[in-house]
């Protein structure tokens, strides 16, 4: 494992690389997430010895650092932290992603807005449009931070959609709320309110630019996902897979899912057939 600090703009970006495979698979968190959550995808697909794996921390994640003030990151700039993050890397390859959730809006943003980039790009729990449940779940949110009631914020995320998690990993996000920086709960704030007020990604992404390979990978059990958006259509070459009494946190719930991943990341292309 190689363990380095990418210098992006005001933020210092911590990276992981693990095993020497001859591809590049970039995990790409979702909101308040950090490299930890990916460690049974690493444990499978660095195995297997196609890929190296490459984990980082946005900012406002982990062990990522503001060098200036603390400003929230758009979706923009979240998509140009993984540019650099991905041309420090594999600036002379096409590279496979893997997004959930928020991290498979800005996986599908950096597809879309580099097409000739990206070869293989799988994104979990994810919906090209907000139904009426996350928009819910976005504002009553943004109201808890408002009020300064973090704790209730916590078991919001958890009787909302992370329900299915094990109790482990539920002790381990209110453990991780009860830490979160003003900073934090500002990007978080501003995440809400894209999710709360666009009618639609395609107004913010032009998904149909996307030319990778695409496998959309969703939990029949999800709240605040609608697991067969017929919008999926907009990727021009996108396969779904729905996960049977899975949540939104699909590996986390269900950890073989992460085989589904490591059946796309090595199967041929041709096997690929569009979302009907």
């Amino acid at each position: 494992m190689e363990r380095q600090v990418l210098t992006v703009g005001r933020f210092e970006i911590p990276y992981a690389v693990y095993s020497d495979g001859p591809e590049c698979l970039f995990c790409v968190n979702g909101m308040q997430q950090t490299m930890a959550s990916w460690r049974r995808v690493v444990r499978r697909l660095a195995a297997a010895g196609r890929y190296r794996v490459v984990l980082f921390d946005f900012p406002y994640q982990g062990r990522a650092r503001a060098l200036g003030n603390a400003q929230p990151q758009t979706l923009t700039e979240q998509v140009d932290v993984l540019r650099s993050v991905v041309e420090a890397i594999a600036p002379r390859q096409g590279v496979a992603l893997i997004g959930g959730s928020w991290g498979a809006v800005v996986a599908a943003a950096y597809a879309a807005s580099f097409p000739s980039r990206v070869t293989k790009l799988l994104l979990g729990s994810f919906q090209p449009r907000a139904n009426g449940r996350l928009r819910t779940v976005a504002r009553r949110g943004q109201s808890l931070i408002e009020q300064g009631r973090i704790d209730e914020l916590a078991e919001m995320f958890i009787s909302d959609f992370g329900h299915g998690m094990p109790g482990e990993r539920q002790r381990a996000l209110r453990a991780q709320f009860r830490t979160l920086q003003p900073e934090q709960l500002l990007q978080m704030y501003c995440q809400g309110s894209v999710l709360a007020d666009a009618a639609d990604l395609a107004d913010l992404v032009d998904l149909s630019a996307i030319r990778a390979e695409t496998l959309v990978v969703n939990g029949a059990n999800d709240p605040i996902v609608d697991a067969a958006d017929p919008a999926l259509r907009q990727i021009p070459s996108a396969e779904l897979c729905v996960v049977p009494d899975a949540g939104h946190f699909l590996h986390l719930e269900r950890p073989e899912t992460v085989e589904i991943y490591n059946q796309f990341f090595h199967r041929p292309a041709a096997v690929l057939q569009n979302i009907a």
